[in-house]
């Protein structure tokens, strides 16, 4: 009998493995969906993860079950993919929108949700092309794309609206300066009931509460090494996403530089290096097209095989050699202009703070 049955058993468990392999294969499918959009600019690098973070610590104070999370999870990554439509002078514009680029930008929930109704899911996971297409939403009925209000609009989606709102507010944008976290907890609590849902905002202010009003930063280093903008390190370094290619003696690798600062930078790269190896980078400042080399050495590490930071993908830090004075110059100024302290301009301005 066991003979009999052993082939069936054999059968199963492949079976089992190859769908485990099949939904790895998705999820890392659908997070590097999420980057590709959040990589057209690097003032957006890492939105759609920390939208994600957000998204599903709401849902689990929420008393969300494992699987619901996880659609969340996926709804969060790919909220704002329609924005591949947005015209870049549109997107990464450093200024007031009209309001006919106003209207062209709030195209892109409908957008989301038509290219992810192409897209076969299963369970729970039907329900990710309407939770996109409604995250701008309000509770009052006053959003957009359709004007839902209340119970219409999927929990999902009143979910994602609160982790994207605030995302957007604390983080710096082309158009203004991010929101200290206490003036960004007041707007938001100001408008539970009118433009979020009261119950999820409070979960959310749990969520918050139980982090220690730590806002997530997925490039953020714990390393003792590389302390964060927020220690005041002689030396600091800001969020900062562009392509880079790093040549090394005859080999040319390719990377993203994802942190910046006055005397070097962190490089997302899976090919292997060597500490104190020099190379040379060359990338494009921010706000410039021109491409610049700059000489480096690695000073430090980061693999799968043993992580310096768990907060920082695989890759290595480089410290800067040789800088051309013009583009020192220009990397000061941006870099100055990330860790001022934040004013009020925009508010006064009456500038927007909706993602």
């Amino acid at each position: 009998m066991l003979q009999g049955i052993a082939p069936a058993i054999g059968v199963s468990i492949q079976n089992v493995r190859l769908i485990e392999q099949l939904q790895h294969s998705f999820e890392k499918t659908v997070k590097v969906l999420g980057q590709s959009i959040d990589a057209r600019d690097y003032l957006t690098a890492g939105h759609s993860e920390v939208v994600t973070e957000y998204a599903a610590g709401i849902a689990e104070e929420l008393g969300k079950s494992d699987e619901y999370i996880q659609m969340i999870r996926i709804a969060g990554l790919l909220h704002d993919y329609g924005k591949i439509a947005i015209p870049d002078s549109i997107l990464k514009k450093n200024g007031r929108l009209t309001p006919g680029e106003r209207d062209i930008i709030n195209t892109h929930p409908v957008r989301t949700q038509q290219i992810l109704e192409q897209v076969p899911f299963h369970g729970l996971q039907k329900q990710i092309p309407q939770i996109t297409g409604a995250h701008h939403e309000h509770w009052d009925g006053c959003g957009y794309p359709e004007g839902l209000k209340g119970e219409e609009i999927p929990f999902g989606a009143r979910i994602i609206a609160v982790a994207d709102f605030f995302e957007a507010i604390t983080s710096k944008r082309h158009y203004r300066d991010p929101m200290p976290i206490e003036k960004a907890l007041g707007l938001l609590q100001g408008a539970s009931g009118s433009q979020f849902e009261p119950k999820v905002v409070s979960a959310f202010m749990i969520y918050l509460e139980r982090q220690n009003y730590s806002l997530v930063n997925p490039y953020s280093s714990s390393d003792p090494r590389e302390p964060s903008v927020s220690s005041r390190r002689k030396s600091p370094r800001v969020r900062f996403r562009t392509q880079t290619s790093i040549r090394l003696g005859k080999r040319t690798l390719a990377g993203d530089i994802i942190e910046i600062g006055m005397k070097g930078a962190f490089i997302s790269c899976p090919d292997p290096v060597a500490e104190t190896e020099q190379l040379v980078i060359s990338f494009a400042l921010p706000d410039d097209e021109e491409f610049v080399q700059v000489s480096a050495e690695v000073c430090w590490i980061n693999d799968k095989q043993s992580p310096v930071s768990t907060n920082h993908p695989v890759g290595f830090a480089v410290s800067f050699e040789q800088v051309p004075k013009q583009v020192q110059n220009m990397m000061n100024q941006f870099i100055r202009q990330q860790i001022i302290p934040v004013s009020d301009r925009a508010e006064r301005e009456g500038t927007s703070y909706a993602s």
